[in-house]
């Protein structure tokens, strides 16, 4: 590359080497470019006395970059039931206002055991089942005009995750105190070593744009007329927390072998629920009985079967579906 030097104005070829070990700030400016030279087809004049010859040089940005996706469970009763669902992302990438999905893109799962928790009380080893790294490398930096690449993500599931108990996924923007990727040790940690400005979910928010020089932190990426769905930048974190109100539901089956049966003849029943204690004690925090002549007024299955919830805490009247 040749360079003019400020001082007398000569003009000098230096290698990237060279220009590395004396110019570090243009170095880190032109490494990323690519130059292609060209040449077209030699014309000659009508009496062969002027030869022409075109050369076309194009420099274009080039480099590959990391996309990394954060992941955060707060699930301890269901990781403890084996209950987690597996989860994949769908990954997008957008340059200047074009969205497209990327259908063979290959990224992988790490996890930071052996960092420490910046603020964790006590310094605990991080553990895997509370935070997780989405890692995908080798992405193209710039496309085709020179625009930089910014990607996003959508958490999947191959189940409903609905169905365990799970609220709909959320999505953040931030990063862990300390070295800026440092996950949380527990849930109870989550306010302690993660600093993050959790914006919405996939359904959107009210921050799906980005500042005048920032990409969004949010784009949608369903097609139209379908239900909105957004994905997440990168360098963001995907939250999953369990609900915090619980339905139980059950139902008591009867055998019944004469046709003659009366149903007052049932005996009466009491369910009571158990919660278990962090410290591993039970305590009944909710029940209901069913007495020998309720069972007569109960719609009952074409099995024999008596369907209840238990709503709320204490003693639940309005049992019956």
């Amino acid at each position: 590359m040749l360079i003019q030097k400020e001082d007398n104005g000569a003009v000098e070829e230096l290698s990237l080497t060279e220009m590395q070990r004396d110019y570090p700030d243009l170095y880190e400016i032109v490494k990323e470019y690519t130059s292609t030279m060209t040449s077209g087809p030699e014309e000659v004049n009508t009496d062969h006395t002027k030869l022409t010859k075109t050369y076309t040089l194009t420099n274009k940005l080039s480099g590959a970059k990391e996309a990394v996706w954060h992941k955060q469970w707060q699930d301890g009763y269901n990781l403890d039931k084996n209950l987690r669902p597996d989860i994949y992302l769908e990954i997008y990438r957008k340059s200047k206002d074009e969205v497209t999905r990327l259908d063979t893109v290959s990224y992988r799962w790490e996890y930071l055991d052996e960092d420490i928790a910046s603020g964790n009380e006590g310094g605990e080893k991080l553990k895997r089942q509370w935070h997780w790294h989405a890692v995908a490398e080798g992405l193209p930096k710039y496309d085709n005009d020179g625009y930089e690449i910014t990607y996003y993500a959508v958490e999947k599931t191959s189940v409903n995750a609905a169905a365990f108990d799970y609220e709909a996924t959320e999505y953040g923007i931030g990063h862990a105190r300390g070295t800026g990727d440092t996950p949380v040790a527990s849930p109870t940690d989550a306010e302690k070593c993660y600093d993050v400005d959790y914006i919405g979910g996939p359904g959107g928010s009210n921050s799906e744009s980005g500042g005048s020089d920032e990409p969004a932190p949010m784009v949608p990426v369903s097609a139209e007329g379908e239900a909105p769905v957004y994905a997440l930048i990168e360098g963001g974190t995907f939250r999953n927390k369990l609900a915090q109100t619980v339905v139980i539901d059950g139902q008591k089956l009867w055998r019944i072998d004469s046709l003659e049966f009366n149903m007052k003849n049932l005996p009466g029943i009491e369910v009571t629920l158990q919660r278990k204690s962090e410290k591993g004690d039970w305590e009944a925090i909710a029940w209901m009985k069913i007495t020998s002549d309720d069972w007569e007024s109960l719609d009952r299955g074409t099995d024999n079967s008596y369907k209840f919830e238990i709503l709320y805490e204490g003693e639940n009247v309005n049992f019956c579906k």
